[in-house]
Formats: C-alpha cells, structure tokens, sequence
C-alpha cells in the first residue's frame, strides 16, 4: 500500500531495482540511487601489513542473512591449507552464541575473535589484510564500501548491492553465497598473492572514489528533491 501511494521510490542497488520492476512498480516511479562514502575519512595503507599472522575480517550483524557460518566453515578450509591467518568477527546479534559453539566444534576457537561492536571501524581495518562479506542476502553495504576506501581486497558473495560495486578479478572476488568452498579459495589465493591483493585493492579504491562518494549520492538526492518540488 505504501509503495502504491509513493511518487518516487528509490531502490539502492540493481537487484533491488529488478525487484521492484517484477514486482509491478512502474519504471518511470523509480530511482536508483546507491549509497556512498566519504572516501577521504579512508586510508590507504602505504603496503602489506607485515606483522604477525595474516588477518581476515568481518563486520557486520551476526543473524542468518550474513552467511558467517559459512565464513567459519571456509576458514576451517584455509587453515587445513596452511596458511597461517586468523579471524576478526566485529559485531553482535542473535547467532553469536551458535557461531561460537560453531567455532569450537571446527577447533578453530582459537584462531577466531569475537569482538563484538566497534565503533573505531577504520582502525579495524587498517589491521587487516582480506575483509570478507559473506551475505546470504544484502542491500547496498556501507561496511563494504568502507573496506574498499581503504584500499583492501575485498571477498563478497554475489548478492545485493555487491554485484553493482564489485566486477570479478578487477576490483575484488565475488562469491556464490553459501558455498565455503569458493569462500576459502578466494581468501587462501588473496593471502598468497600479495601483488594480486594489492592491485584488486588499488581498483577497489579506485571504483569508490569515481562512482560510490557520498557527494553524488547527496548530489542525486538533491536533483531527485529538485525534480518532485517542480512537478505540477
């Protein structure tokens, strides 16, 4: 009903545009408007972090949408690989009981943290060398936004907004969702690639400051305003 009564209803990414498409919105009554980011509150690390063991990062909620059961079952894979990395869980919710639980029966308790919510995200991510999205479902990520404004190789499953921000082998490695096979040889390739790794970080850099600045979203915004104050 509320769709029904809307002037202009924006989606944030293609997949919620499609969507809405199907489910009957006119095309004419939608605006697509992704979300953005200041990329210059973002630093670029100046090279690879060098101390310690390799890190990989999440952020986000920890409920059944965000696939990080699967980010769990995959980490159990690269550690049978060889690498020496750890894992960093930032964020809380209703799965952080069953995802430990989950963690211990995988005997891999010790090399995965809990962190719970963080607010300092940017020092968090100037600590990592591979950041992981592993969404079963996702709109438009702020936090994965944020992971390429620092210049970092990005994992993310093929959902959502994703699948606008990121194009395979460029600019980051997406994923099926739920299948920790592809999550693990994504990370293990990026761990042992370094050069890789730095290049995929440079482009995802690169992709936010031309096309996911919170200036041309407010810009959009501003024109969408503009245009729905002048009709008649």
């Amino acid at each position: 009903r509320l769709l029904g009564k809307a002037d202009r209803i924006v989606s944030l990414c293609s997949e919620a545009t499609s969507e809405l498409l199907s489910a009957g919105i006119p095309a004419e009554r939608l605006q697509q408007i992704s979300n953005g980011v200041d990329p210059a509150l973002f630093t670029v690390r100046a090279g690879p972090r060098t101390a310690g063991k390799k890190l990989i990062t999440f952020i986000g909620r920890l409920d059944g949408f965000k696939g990080v059961e699967h980010l769990l079952e995959a980490f159990r894979r690269v550690i049978e690989s060889g690498v020496d990395a750890s894992l960093k869980l930032i964020g809380n919710g209703p799965a952080e009981g069953n995802l430990r639980s989950l963690a211990a029966s995988l005997k891999i308790q010790d090399k995965v943290s809990f962190r719970g919510r963080e607010e300092n995200v940017l020092k968090e991510l100037s600590e990592t060398d591979v950041f992981v999205l592993p969404s079963l479902a996702e709109g438009m990520s702020n936090v994965l936004l944020e992971a390429m404004s620092c210049g970092l190789p990005v994992v993310a499953t093929g959902v959502g907004g994703a699948l606008d921000m990121i194009r395979h082998g460029r600019n980051g490695i997406l994923v099926p969702p739920g299948d920790p096979e592809a999550l693990r040889d994504a990370m293990v390739y990026l761990l042992g690639n370094e050069s890789a790794a730095i290049s995929l970080g440079k482009e995802a850099r690169k992709t936010v400051e031309e096309r996911f600045t919170l200036s041309g979203a407010v810009d959009c915004y501003r024109r969408l305003y503009g245009e729905l104050n002048a009709a008649p």
